[in-house]
C-alpha cells in the first residue's frame, strides 16, 4: 500500500486511516488486495501510530531513514535507500552492499538522519 495524496500523517492515526482508505480504490484498479504495505508520505511517521497501523492490517511500512534492516528492525519502521538519477553507481553499490552503513557506524553518524 502506498499513499496517493500529500496528506501528512505525522503520527495522527485518523490521517493514516484516511490515506489508506483513499489509496485502496486506486490500487484496486491495477491489482488485487489485500494492500497491507505502506510507504510513509515524505518519510514522516511516528511510532505512536503503530497500533493504528496494526488495526488497519498494515504489516510493513517504509521510512526514508538510511541504512540496513536487521532482524530487530520493526516491520513498521523499515529503512530504505532512496536512489535517483543524481545517485552515482558507486554510491548506489556502497549503500546496497552495506559499506556506507559500516562507514556511518565507524564515523558515529546517527542512523536516523540522512
Amino acid at each position: 500500500m502506498n499513499v496517493w495524496c500529500r496528506c501528512r500523517c505525522g503520527g495522527v492515526p485518523l490521517a493514516i486511516g484516511v490515506q489508506t482508505d483513499m489509496a485502496t480504490p486506486a490500487l484496486a484498479r491495477i491489482g488485487t488486495g489485500p494492500f497491507r504495505h505502506l510507504c510513509y508520505p515524505s518519510g514522516e511517521y511516528d511510532r505512536t501510530a503503530f497500533p493504528q497501523l496494526a488495526e488497519l492490517d498494515v504489516v510493513s511500512a517504509t521510512t526514508t531513514l538510511p541504512g540496513m534492516n536487521r532482524t530487530t528492525t520493526s516491520p513498521l519502521e523499515l529503512r530504505r535507500f532512496l536512489d535517483s538519477e543524481a545517485c552515482s553507481a558507486i554510491r548506489f553499490e556502497a549503500e546496497v552492499s552495506g559499506f556506507l552503513e559500516l562507514l556511518r557506524g565507524l564515523l558515529g553518524r546517527s542512523k536516523d538522519t540522512q
